[in-house]
C-alpha cells in the first residue's frame, strides 16, 4: 500500500510542478485538447480521420492526431458542426488494436464541446449506416433501448467508466469472443432487430478519482510525510540535469507515464458525471408534473448557478493540465509559478464553498435534499430515481476529490523541504473526509435494481421481472406448474435480496396495496398503465399475470393469481395446477417477494428519503 500511495504522490506532484497555462506554451496555437479515443483503456496512437455528412473526407494526416494517452489533438476551428470521426490501427494496452472506432457528432461548439469516441458511439455510427434515414438521436435512443440504459445516460462520455450501466470490458469480452470489435457491433444489431437487448453491465472497480481519496484518507501519514514525496516535488519535472541517478531519471520517467494515464482517466470521469447530470436535469424538466416539482427544479438550478464559476475553475484547470501532457512545453518551469496562483486565487479559498451548499447553511435547504425531493415525486419510486439522486451526488464528489487533490498539490509546491506543510496537508484530508460523512448522512437508503419503493404503504417489492415489458428472470413461468411457481416465489423470498432478510412471498397483504385503488371504468386505464403513471419502471403489456398467496379474499383461493388484460379485464382466479398455457411473448409474469419498511410512516419515509411525499 506504502508503494502505491508514494508512486500517487510523485504523479500527482510532477503534475503541477510542470502543468500551467500550456495553451501559452502550445508551438501550433490553433490545436487544442478536443477528446479522446477509449475502449476500456485509452487507445493510443490512432490514426484518425474526419468525414462530413457527405460521406467525404475533410481532415486526416498531421492535422489530426491521437496521441499515446488517446488524446485527440487538433485544430478544433477547422471542424464543420456536423461530422463522423473514425480512429483505426491504434494500440490497446501496448498492443495492436484492429477495431474500427467512430463517432457522429452534430452541433459541435469547439469551445464546450468534447469528442468521444468508444464503444457505444461506434455501434451507434453502425446504426446509422445500415439505418441511413434515421437521425443521431432517434439511432442514439435505440441503441440505449437496446443497451437497457436510461434515456439521460450520455453514450458519448457517460459509457466511459461508469460500470453501473455499461461495462466497457465486458463489452471488450465479448468481442473478442465473436470475432473481434466490428464483427460483433454487426451481430448486435442482428439481435436489435429481432426485439432484443443486450445490457454490459457487471460491475466495475471503482473509479479513478475516488481510489485516489481513499488512498489519501488511508495512506496520509505515507503520502505527506514519505520522502520520495519531497524529492519528486523539487527535482522531478523541473531540473532534469546531470545530478540525478539513472535510478532517478528512470523513477521520474514511471512517474510521468503514470501520471498521465490517471490525468487521462480523471478528465473522462468529469465529463462523464457533468454530461450524465446535464441530461437528467434536462429530462427532469419534461417529466416533472407537479408545479411545486417544477418550482424547487427552478430554484435548484438558481443555487447551482451560485457555485458555477468554481466548477468553471476546476475545469479549466483540468483541461490546461491534459492539454499540457500531451503538448509539454520546452520551458515547464516557466509556467509553475502561474499555476499555482490559479489554484490559490480560484480553488483554496473556495475549498468548502461545495460542501456548504450540499448541507445547506443559514436555514438553506441542502442541495443534496432539495434535489432528492425534485426526483422523488411520483407515488412509486425505484432504482432509476435513485441513479438519479445518486448522480448529483458523485458529480459534486467528484469535485470535492479534484480540489482536494489540487489543494494538496498546492501545499507542498509551497514546501522549502519535504514535509514543511504535513500539519496543513493533513487537515485538509481530515476536514474532506469529515465533510464526506456529513454529505453521506444526507442521502437516502439505496433503491436496488429489480426492487420497487410503495411510497404510500411504505411498502418495497422485489421482482427479477418488476419492469413491465422486460423480463430478466431465468426463471419463465410460462412452461411451470403451480407449485413449481409458488415454490420460486419462496425461494425469491429467501434470498435476502439486497440485504433485507424479511422478504415474504407475495400475499394478498401486499398485493391489496397496487390493487385495491385501480377502478379501471372510471381511470380509463389498464392496470400497468395505472401503475406506470404513478412511477412504477416499465411499458404497457397486453397481458399481465401476479401470483400471490390469499389467505382473506373471497372465494378463497390458497394459491391464486391475478390477471389483466389488455381490453381492461380482470380476475381473480385459483392458479392452474398445470400452470398456464399462453405464449410467452404474450405475458408479462410477476412474481414477486415484499416487505414492510417500517409500520411507522415516519420512520419509513425518513429511511428512504420520501418525507416530502407525507406532508
Amino acid at each position: 500500500m506504502k508503494g502505491i500511495i508514494r508512486l500517487l504522490s510523485v504523479v500527482m506532484t510532477i503534475s503541477v510542478l510542470l502543468a500551467g497555462c500550456a495553451r501559452e506554451e502550445t508551438t501550433d496555437s490553433e490545436k487544442a485538447l478536443a477528446g479522446w479515443v477509449y475502449a476500456n483503456e485509452p487507445v493510443s496512437s490512432a490514426e484518425l480521420s474526419i468525414y462530413n455528412t457527405k460521406g467525404e473526407q475533410i481532415l486526416e494526416g498531421e492535422s489530426i492526431v491521437a496521441n499515446e494517452l488517446g488524446a485527440i489533438v487538433l485544430a478544433t476551428g477547422k471542424l464543420p458542426s456536423d461530422f463522423q470521426i473514425t480512429a483505426q490501427k491504434g494500440k490497446l494496452n501496448g498492443k495492436a488494436f484492429d477495431a474500427v472506432l467512430r463517432a457522429d457528432v452534430r452541433g459541435f461548439d469547439a469551445e464546450s464541446d468534447t469528442i468521444y469516441i468508444n464503444f457505444a458511439t461506434t455501434l451507434v455510427s453502425t446504426y446509422i449506416d445500415k439505418n441511413p434515414e434515421v437521425t443521431l438521436d432517434e439511432a442514439t435512443l435505440s441503441i440505449k433501448t437496446f443497451l437497457e440504459l436510461p434515456e439521460w445516460f450520455d453514450l458519448a462520455s457517460g459509457t466511459q467508466l461508469s460500470g453501473e450501466h455499461f461495462n466497457n470490458a465486458q463489452f471488450l469480452t465479448e468481442a473478442n469472443q465473436n470475432g473481434g470489435v466490428n464483427s460483433f457491433m454487426d451481430k448486435l444489431l442482428a439481435e436489435m432487430e429481432a426485439g432484443k437487448t443486450h445490457p454490459f453491465k457487471e460491475e466495475l472497480l471503482t473509479s479513478i478519482g475516488s481510489t485516489i481519496a481513499m488512498e489519501l484518507g488511508k495512506g496520509a501519514a505515507s503520502y505527506v510525510g514519505g520522502e520520495l514525496m519531497g524529492w519528486g516535488l523539487s527535482k522531478a519535472g523541473i531540473d532534469l540535469s546531470n545530478d540525478h541517478t539513472a535510478e532517478d531519471l528512470a523513477e521520474i520517467k514511471k512517474g510521468m507515464q503514470e501520471m498521465q494515464s490517471k490525468l487521462s482517466e480523471m478528465s473522462i470521469q468529469l465529463g462523464a458525471i457533468s454530461t450524465q447530470l446535464k441530461n437528467i436535469q434536462n429530462q427532469l424538466k419534461d417529466m416533472l408534473r407537479q408545479i411545486t416539482h417544477q418550482q424547487a427544479l427552478s430554484e435548484y438550478a438558481g443555487r447551482v448557478a451560485q457555485i458555477n464559476s468554481l466548477i468553471s475553475s476546476v475545469d479549466t484547470i483540468q483541461r490546461d493540465l491534459n492539454h499540457f501532457v500531451a503538448n509539454p512545453p520546452a520551458n515547464p518551469e516557466k509556467t509553475r509559478q502561474s499555476l499555482i496562483n490559479r489554484i490559490e486565487n480560484s480553488i483554496v479559498d473556495n475549498a468548502d464553498t461545495i460542501h456548504n451548499y450540499l448541507v445547506g447553511l443559514a436555514g438553506e435547504k441542502s442541495l443534496i435534499t432539495l434535489w432528492r425531493e425534485i426526483v422523488y415525486e411520483d407515488r412509486f419510486i425505484d432504482s432509476y430515481d435513485y441513479a438519479r439522486v445518486k448522480a448529483q451526488y458523485d458529480f459534486f464528489k467528484q469535485y470535492q476529490e479534484t480540489i482536494l487533490l489540487l489543494r494538496v498539490e498546492y501545499y507542498h509546491a509551497l514546501e522549502e523541504k519535504p514535509g514543511d506543510n504535513e500539519k496543513i496537508i493533513m487537515d485538509c484530508i481530515e476536514h474532506f473526509n469529515s465533510q464526506m460523512e456529513q454529505q453521506e448522512k444526507l442521502l437516502s437508503l439505496p433503491i436496488e435494481k429489480y426492487t420497487v419503493v410503495d411510497t404510500k404503504w411504505n411498502i418495497m417489492f422485489y421482482s427479477e421481472n418488476i419492469e413491465f415489458a422486460k423480463a430478466d428472470s431465468s426463471f419463465s413461468a410460462t412452461d411451470k406448474t403451480r407449485e413449481e411457481v409458488f415454490n420460486y416465489m419462496e425461494e425469491l423470498a429467501k434470498a435476502n435480496y439486497a440485504g433485507y432478510s424479511d422478504w415474504e412471498a407475495l400475499d394478498d397483504d401486499y398485493f391489496g396495496a397496487l390493487y385495491t385503488e385501480f377502478k379501471p371504468e372510471i381511470l380509463n386505464k389498464t392496470w400497468p398503465e395505472y401503475l406506470i403513471s404513478s412511477g412504477w419502471p416499465g411499458k404497457t403489456v397486453p397481458i399481465t399475470i401476479v401470483p400471490f398467496k390469499n389467505y382473506h379474499d373471497t372465494p378463497y383461493f390458497p394459491k391464486a393469481s391475478f390477471m389483466f388484460f389488455g381490453s381492461r379485464s380482470k380476475r381473480f382466479t385459483a392458479y392452474p395446477a398445470e400452470g398456464y398455457n399462453l405464449k410467452s411473448d404474450e405475458v408479462h409474469y410477476i412474481l414477486m417477494a415484499a416487505r414492510w419498511i417500517s409500520k411507522d410512516h415516519l420512520t419509513a419515509a425518513k429511511m428512504f428519503g420520501y418525507e416530502h411525499l407525507k406532508k
